[in-house]
């Protein structure tokens, strides 16, 4: 379920609000107006992605802030890490000057500082101490931790192995979770990368397949003579992620342990069998 937090640039013929009712009812004035584009918003959509990586979001903030002409933006929270993202959300968008307007939770955040109910305020900054106070208690070092452990045990039952580093090839070197499995004809490999940190730490996650019969289609369409040199081996082939998970991206949130096993999930359902040819005649199914 989408969280949407709404901004805008305050009218300066106007007071600001005194309840959040009268920031709604503003709110719902703004959204009839096209005053066009608002570089305030793209000022905002740049420093929330210079923050959180563009994955994190639905879509490009900052070509989504170009093409706004409504004096009212709307952006979608993520899920994972909500509590941060909108913590910065809104200290971000008062320095900006701009209004927040959260209608789920009827709560108005106004540029010069207010925080509307008033009632409210005390509560949202204790809110804010907690969250920066807090430690960081999941990381990289806990998500590889996680990767080697429930991750690496299911891989285990499928005939994969963890890579150590000197079983890896140098392009591998930095790689924070790669496995290999032997099957008849060739091998499969699956590398994960962390990339991101706190909130948005999430996982890169590419799978490779070498096959004698890639090298037999290769050879067959360029011949022999382009196999090697520029063009690498010919039986290895990288997995489109995209085509293999009807459209899911590449990349995975690995903000939890139930994150990894998600991931887990989804690697055992959907990476693991791969067809080797077009006709599907012959399939890995672990």
């Amino acid at each position: 379920m989408s969280y949407d937090l709404r901004v805008w640039e305050h009218p300066a013929s106007r007071t600001l609000p005194k309840t959040a009712e009268d920031a709604g009812k503003l709110m719902l004035e703004l959204e009839t107006q096209e005053p066009g584009l608002n570089p305030k918003f793209l000022a905002f959509a740049r420093k929330l992605m210079q923050r959180y990586p563009s994955d994190v979001w639905e879509g490009d903030l900052v070509e989504g802030a170009r093409n706004v002409k409504q004096a009212v933006f709307a952006i979608s929270l993520p899920s994972a890490g909500r509590a941060r993202i909108m913590r910065f959300f809104v200290e971000a968008a008062n320095k900006a000057g701009l209004t927040v307007f959260d209608d789920q939770a009827g709560l108005a955040f106004l540029p010069d500082g207010k925080v509307l109910p008033e009632d409210q305020a005390d509560e949202w900054q204790d809110w804010g101490e907690e969250l920066g106070s807090a430690p960081a208690t999941w990381g990289k070092t806990q998500a590889r931790k996680a990767l080697k452990g429930s991750l690496a045990a299911m891989l285990a039952g499928r005939g994969f192995r963890f890579m150590t580093p000197k079983q890896r090839p140098k392009s591998l070197s930095t790689c924070d979770a790669p496995f290999i499995r032997d099957v008849e004809g060739g091998h499969q490999e699956i590398h994960i990368w962390l990339q991101g940190s706190g909130d948005a730490l999430h996982g890169a996650l590419h799978a490779i397949a070498t096959h004698d019969a890639v090298e037999e289609i290769w050879n067959k369409a360029v011949g022999p003579a382009w196999s090697t040199g520029m063009f690498g081996t010919s039986a290895s082939f990288f997995l489109t992620l995209q085509g293999l998970l009807n459209g899911y991206d590449e990349k995975f949130p690995l903000g939890d342990e139930q994150d990894v096993a998600a991931l887990g999930t989804l690697v055992e359902s959907k990476v693991i069998p791969i067809p080797i040819d077009a006709g599907a005649s012959r399939t890995w199914t672990g």
